[in-house]
């Protein structure tokens, strides 16, 4: 026994050299990032759910819409926006009825903290839907209200909203869905029975992309429809919603390219809106591998169910029940309902805001695939009979002098001599 092994612990990173005739240990702090958030993501492993504990979110209460202690923003609607720029996470909304007034807030990772931004000008919100959409080449945030065309731009720089255009179409339903997409520097706007249509922000002109329900083009749900963009297929996703006739409606999604064609993609397993506790589902893309989540209500929303969409390999798979999201059981809303989520690819996860009755609210990071500079798993201790390493010198004093001298070396415990280590196994020197 001549040679040394290594045991490194990812967190401390501690390297111990254990010998028969010495032992060095080498205690060297390890950070994994300046901020909170970076923490927390450097600990999480595949499949990990963890809490992010933030300033200023008291346990949900920044989600409630005014006053009315029962009522809150991520009700009927699946998402938020981040914001790689200035490292910001955005969510708007307002609770059901008219009485409420709605809130627009964000988190900041820099200082951990939630803030509440102005409303001035668009006044109250309404639900959110997938009308909310971000720009961060420009600073800017997107926005269409409920039951109107308008829809607004929010300088981010300015703390400012003003209006940006207005829907195509003057008969738009209610509710569509609306996206950014960088690749076109457009924003695709969809309504589930009048068509696909982009607003070039270089021109400021619509132009239709495709027909959908009337005209017997794509089909889908009328109305409560879903759309995001993923950053790593380049595509824009788009569908789902509540149909008035064929149920499958609300199952069918369909990949826009950033050659503006568009794909048909499978059904989705179940449907796909965001209407009330029992029909509800968040749909996100996965930072890392490019797939879709899906988070749908089950059994009347009683209960969930997850899968994932490979857009490329157009296939769905269940994921297991171990990667099942804490808000599955128990929540407020059901399943689904009153949670939001956006991914953050500045660090491989994806953020969750569910809301619960205060204190119970929670900001959730889940990470779905290990992506580059992915801590490893802890080495476990050996265990058994350690296999002998390969031949080499011996050791001798002047090895065992220089570890020592190593920066970082905070304990050395002395050089064996011949007769420490002499006698029978058992004794006090084996």
């Amino acid at each position: 026994m001549k040679t040394c092994y290594e045991l490194t612990n990812p967190i401390r990173q501690v390297l111990q050299w254990t010998c028969c005739l010495a032992t060095v240990l080498i205690l060297t702090p390890f950070s994994y990032g300046a901020t909170v958030l970076q923490d927390l993501v450097g600990n999480l492993r595949t499949g990990e759910w963890a809490e992010l504990q933030t300033i200023g979110f008291n346990g949900g209460a920044v989600l409630l819409s005014d006053s009315a202690v029962t009522d809150y923003i991520t009700q009927y609607t699946d998402k938020a926006v981040w914001n790689p720029v200035t490292k910001e996470l955005f969510v708007i909304g307002q609770a059901h009825g008219y009485d409420h007034t709605g809130a627009f807030v964000k988190y900041g990772e820099a200082c951990n903290c939630w803030t509440i931004l102005p409303l001035t000008g668009i006044g109250p919100p309404n639900h959110a839907y997938d009308h909310l959409s971000i720009n961060p080449s420009a600073g800017k945030i997107y926005y269409r209200q409920y039951g109107v065309q308008t829809i607004w731009q929010y300088d981010l720089g300015a703390n400012r909203w003003s209006v940006l255009t207005t829907t195509p179409i003057s008969y738009a339903n209610s509710v569509g869905a609306l996206e950014y997409f960088p690749e076109v520097n457009g924003i695709v706007y969809l309504d589930g029975d009048w068509g696909l249509f982009l607003y070039d922000l270089n021109t400021g002109q619509w132009q239709r992309l495709a027909l959908t329900n009337v005209g017997s083009g794509h089909k889908m749900g009328s109305y409560d429809n879903v759309m995001r963009y993923n950053p790593i297929t380049h595509q824009v996703v788009f569908g789902g919603g509540i149909s008035y006739g064929d149920p499958n409606d609300g199952k069918r999604l369909y990949a826009l390219s950033s050659n503006l064609q568009i794909t048909a993609l499978p059904l989705a397993p179940y449907t796909i809106a965001l209407s009330g506790p029992t029909i509800s589902a968040i749909f996100v893309p996965d930072p890392v591998t490019g797939h879709f989540l899906l988070y749908a209500t089950a059994d009347s929303g009683v209960t969930g169910a997850a899968y994932e969409l490979d857009t490329t390999a157009r296939t769905w798979a269940q994921l297991p029940s171990s990667v099942y999201p804490p808000f599955f059981h128990n929540s407020v809303g059901g399943a689904i309902f009153g949670t939001v989520a956006t991914a953050i690819p500045d660090y491989g996860v994806v953020a969750f805001i569910d809301y619960e009755y205060p204190p119970n609210g929670k900001v959730l990071l889940y990470k779905h695939a290990a992506g580059l500079g992915d801590v490893p798993p802890p080495v476990p201790p050996p265990t058994g009979i350690i296999p002998p390493p390969p031949a080499g010198p011996p050791a001798t004093a002047a090895d065992f002098q220089s570890r020592c001298a190593a920066a970082g070396v905070i304990l050395c415990n002395g050089f064996d001599s011949a007769s420490d280590i002499a006698g029978i196994y058992g004794d006090n020197k084996g």
